[in-house]
C-alpha cells in the first residue's frame, strides 16, 4: 500500500518489511509441507511488523464504534478504489482496539481487469453498485446513510505524483521482476485513480448513500 494513501487512513497499518527466507530458516522449519512451500518460494518475501497488544479480529455482528465511522468509511473507500474484495463479514483482515482499526491483507487488490466483461473504473457512474449488497464489504451495511468527508482520502490520492509512483517502482526489489508487469498495471491505476479522484468518492458515497 503506498505510503501517502496508508498513512492517510486514521486506522493503524502493521509496519511493511522485506523479509528473507534463509535456507538455515527454512530447514529448521517443522511442518515439511511448509518448507516445501519456502524451498519453492521467492526467497524475498512481504512481512509486516506485529501490532501492539490489544488489537484482536473483528467479529462478526460487532457494531463501528461512533469514534471510528469516519475510518471505516474510508477504509471503505479505499478499498473500492483499489479494487480490493477481500475484506468481508466471513474475511475481515480488520483487527480493532477500541476505537483503532488496523487494515492487513491487500493481496488481491489491483486485480488485472483488462478483458474482464463489464468492469468499469470506479469513477463511471454506476460501477460500484455491487458494493451495496451488504455481504460484498464488512462495513457496508453499516455505513448505509452515514454522513462521510472523504476531504482527507482524496487529499492523499492527489499527493501521489508521477515522481512518486516511479519511486514506488524504483522501490521494488529485483527478486520480484517477475511481477514487474502486474505492478506497472497497478502504478498506472493509482494514476488514473488519482486523475479522477473526484467522481469516483461522489461513487463510494452513491453507494452508501
Amino acid at each position: 500500500m503506498p505510503p501517502c494513501l496508508r498513512q492517510t487512513l486514521i486506522s493503524s497499518v502493521p509496519e511493511p518489511f522485506l523479509v528473507a527466507l534463509e535456507p538455515e530458516f527454512i530447514a529448521g522449519l517443522p511442518d515439511e509441507t511448509v518448507a516445501a512451500i519456502a524451498r519453492r518460494s521467492n526467497p524475498l518475501a512481504f512481512g509486516s511488523k506485529h501490532l501492539p497488544p490489544g488489537y484482536t479480529s473483528w467479529p462478526v455482528g460487532k457494531a463501528i464504534p461512533k469514534d471510528a465511522i469516519a475510518t471505516a468509511a474510508e477504509i471503505f473507500a479505499f478499498d473500492a478504489l483499489i479494487v480490493n474484495e477481500d475484506r468481508r463479514t466471513i474475511n475481515p483482515n480488520c483487527l480493532f482496539s477500541g476505537a483503532s482499526l488496523a487494515i492487513y491483507d491487500h493481496e488481491m487488490a489491483f486485480p488485472s481487469t483488462e478483458g474482464l466483461i463489464g468492469w468499469q473504473p470506479p469513477w463511471v457512474i454506476g460501477s460500484l453498485a455491487s458494493l451495496k449488497n451488504t455481504r460484498r464489504h464488512l462495513f457496508s451495511e453499516q455505513l448505509c446513510g452515514k454522513a462521510v468527508n472523504f476531504d482527507r482520502l482524496a487529499g492523499a490520492w492527489l499527493a501521489v505524483t508521477d515522481e512518486r509512483l516511479a519511486e514506488y517502482r524504483a522501490a521494488l526489489p529485483d527478486a520480484w521482476n517477475a511481477a514487474n508487469q502486474h505492478a506497472d498495471q497497478a502504478l498506472l491505476y493509482i494514476g488514473k485513480v488519482r486523475d479522477n479522484i473526484e467522481p469516483a468518492l461522489q461513487e463510494v458515497r452513491r453507494v452508501i448513500s
